[in-house]
């Protein structure tokens, strides 16, 4: 699994770096990140989109760091 999890990786990162772009033939789609959206890729035994597990937590967590940078 490690070694097709590191194929898979850099694949995605050589079609990246290539076209802007990291999906390519073969590879599960790897949808552009936004905030209405929140869609991630998950990278393990399988890959593919999923929303971001606990997004409701990680914006309120998000939004107490950035209010406590301000103090």
């Amino acid at each position: 699994i490690d070694h097709k999890l590191a194929d898979v990786m850099s694949t995605y990162w050589a079609n990246f770096i290539k076209t802007g772009d990291p999906n390519g033939k073969g590879l599960p789609g790897w949808e552009p990140y936004n905030v209405k959206n929140k869609v991630v890729m998950i990278l393990g035994d399988t890959q593919q989109s999923q929303i971001l597990p606990d997004a409701k937590r990680l914006d309120f967590l998000y939004s107490v760091m950035k209010t406590s940078s301000q103090l």
